[in-house]
């Protein structure tokens, strides 16, 4: 007999989503349901993260379109899921929709608003929502906000606030599942692990997406210092890309492959050039 009902399920969603076991997932769902722990709102919250951060985010939403209670955590759940697949033209109405309920925002709430402002270059938003925070996170998405505007003097001013408070950057981080085993792969000093097969590989995929019309998005490197030759490079092997060429390179031809990560504007391209290429 569980106890917590409530508890147990959210501990393993977290596990779930940290492997971005989108079929695990699903069945932990059914089993939620099975039992009747999904009339639960800190369960349903559970479930639109779970579902988002396992590439997923239609059966996220849903969830919380069918919740008749829907606390602060849900909706910043739900902004948060928008704003982390790049739907920032959602995650701020729905920040709206929010106030009109009278639900009180929290950090995770503004930190979903300030990644939609980055994907939808609203530079004067962002600054609004940073208003209300003080986390250094925010402050390293303001810059990468700044960038895309091409307002350098923020940028530099942003980026010596973050070194002089010691903030380091956390690598990027994805993971496909292969084989109902999930491998987990990340950019910077991380590409040293990478096997040189695997680098191989990518290096080949992406050779041959040139040849299809794919030209990298060097304007996604916020370093204007930067050769467009270094951008390229720094571009090829971030960890989408990696986890990408993995899920090609280790399983048989027309197999989905899902990468968890929220994809970078030209990994995005690159994944969707790599769709195309294979069918």
């Amino acid at each position: 007999m569980i106890n917590d009902p409530v508890g147990f399920v959210e501990k393993i969603f977290v596990v779930t989503n940290s492997k971005g076991a989108l079929d695990l997932g699903r069945w932990i769902h059914e089993y939620v349901k099975m039992h009747g722990f999904d009339k639960y709102v800190k369960v349903k919250t559970a479930l639109i993260d779970m579902y988002a951060k396992c590439g997923s985010l239609d059966d996220g939403t849903m969830q919380f379109a069918n919740m008749s209670v829907r606390d602060t955590q849900a909706w910043s759940a739900t902004v948060m899921a928008y704003a982390t697949h790049g739907h920032g033209s959602k995650a701020i109405p729905l920040f709206e929709e929010m106030k009109r309920a009278r639900v009180r925002p929290d950090e995770i709430t503004f930190l979903g608003l300030l990644k939609a402002c980055s994907h939808t270059g609203l530079v004067r938003e962002g600054y609004e929502f940073l208003n209300w925070m003080t986390l250094m996170e925010e402050t390293v998405i303001l810059s990468n906000l700044c960038a895309r505007a091409g307002r350098w003097e923020d940028v530099n001013y942003l980026r010596k606030l973050m070194k002089d408070k010691g903030v380091v950057k956390v690598p990027g981080c994805s993971s496909v599942e292969v084989n109902n085993v999930v491998h987990e792969f990340f950019s910077g000093e991380g590409v040293q692990s990478v096997s040189t097969d695997l680098l191989q590989a990518l290096d080949k995929l992406v050779k041959e997406l040139k040849l299809v019309g794919y030209a990298p998005h060097i304007s996604l490197v916020f370093h204007a210092d930067m050769e467009d030759e270094d951008k390229e490079i720094s571009l090829r092997y971030h960890s989408e890309k990696l986890a990408i060429a993995f899920g090609l390179l280790n399983s048989p031809p027309s197999t989905k492959i899902q990468a968890v990560k929220n994809l970078c504007g030209d990994c995005l391209y690159t994944a969707n050039c790599t769709s195309h290429n294979q069918q």
